[in-house]
């Protein structure tokens, strides 16, 4: 992340390589799966492991890169 100098109002610029963190809806979305089977692959192994939003708290969001690896992995092993 970059930011302008100079007289010039702060905007940050985000590269490819910042990493978005995706919540349960839009990870359910994207894989098709529902809650349940998504939690037991979770607990399984062949899911990734949620992030903590907050220490303590309740929520929790994926990394988006890890999230497509699960789909490409998918698509590949089905072809």
């Amino acid at each position: 992340m970059t930011t302008h100098a100079k007289n010039a109002p702060a905007v940050q610029i985000f590269t490819a390589s910042d990493e978005r963190l995706l919540r349960i809806s839009e990870v359910l979305n994207r894989t098709g799966l529902k809650k349940s089977l998504l939690y037991q692959g979770v607990l399984a192994g062949w899911f990734p492991k949620p992030i903590k939003l907050s220490p303590g708290g309740r929520a929790c969001a994926w990394r988006e890169s890890q999230v497509q690896n699960y789909i490409t992995t998918r698509i590949a092993e089905s072809q």
